[in-house]
């Protein structure tokens, strides 16, 4: 991506929202209203996909995918991954959303992927 910058008449930067290949760049207002509002939305879909993560990672790998895929998505090394579903499994279990099985081999899918 472009990244370009303009001075205005009145000595104020105008940066643009979004500027790459095949779109016109398109300048914020002065005072910056679009770019909170881009901010604003995407720390919104932020919290949702942090929220999401937990039960979309242990559905992934309780669903056969491993370890290694789902560190790969992430970008996460086993050890994160470890650490995250270890933290995750205990607070799903209490909300009923996993049984003590289930918790029990998400363990074991986690704790035996160095061998993949």
């Amino acid at each position: 991506m472009r990244h370009a910058q303009r001075l205005t008449g009145h000595g104020r930067h105008v940066i643009p929202t979004q500027v790459g290949p095949g779109s016109p760049p398109s300048m914020c207002a002065p005072d910056g209203r679009p770019a909170i509002a881009k901010l604003s939305e995407g720390a919104r879909l932020q919290a949702q996909i942090m929220a999401d993560r937990p039960a979309l990672v242990i559905a992934a790998l309780l669903g056969g995918v491993t370890a290694v895929e789902i560190t790969a998505v992430l970008g996460w090394d086993l050890s994160e991954l470890r650490l995250a579903v270890g933290r995750w499994a205990p607070q799903l279990r209490k909300a009923g959303q996993l049984t003590e099985s289930q918790c029990t081999a998400l363990q074991t899918i986690v704790f035996d992927s160095g061998s993949q």
